[in-house]
């Protein structure tokens, strides 16, 4: 299903971003709030940006696309619907999250730095793992045809 495969592709893509933004921050180099790192955070911080717009991007593509399919869908509309706004619960936590992030600008302790990125992590694998293994069978099972 062709819909699919390009949300699929994407999401690897943010998972591959995501990755590609945590190590910026380099390793740890002591415990807690004096964990100092020795990483350029405008550098990290340019780079959270362009995450950003990309995932910013990839979901208003997300729900454009999926707004279409389902309405192809010859049953199980109003269950994809509900499924599309869990999604956008998780996707508003992870944005909140990106946000705080995005506000931190010296690197001198970036601990806390280390805890959102943590957080940003497990948000956005929960957020694509949702969509990946609930939303897209619920199209890709009722409406195979009409995605490709």
């Amino acid at each position: 299903m062709k819909i699919v495969d390009d949300l699929l592709e994407q999401h690897a893509g943010l998972r591959r971003g995501l990755a590609g933004l945590e190590s910026l921050l380099g390793p740890k180099s002591d415990a807690g709030w004096d964990d100092c790192s020795n990483c350029d955070m405008a550098q990290f911080q340019a780079s959270l940006r362009d995450f950003l717009g990309k995932l910013k991007t990839h979901e208003t593509y997300e729900d454009r696309v999926l707004a279409d399919a389902v309405k192809s869908l010859p049953d199980g509309q109003e269950e994809f619907r509900r499924g599309m706004e869990k999604s956008h619960e998780t996707l508003d936590n992870l944005m909140k999250l990106l946000n705080a992030a995005s506000v931190i600008d010296h690197g001198r302790h970036v601990y806390s730095v280390r805890h959102i990125a943590g957080r940003v992590h497990d948000e956005l694998e929960a957020h694509l793992a949702y969509e990946e293994k609930t939303l897209f069978p619920l199209l890709g099972g009722k409406s195979r045809a009409a995605c490709e």
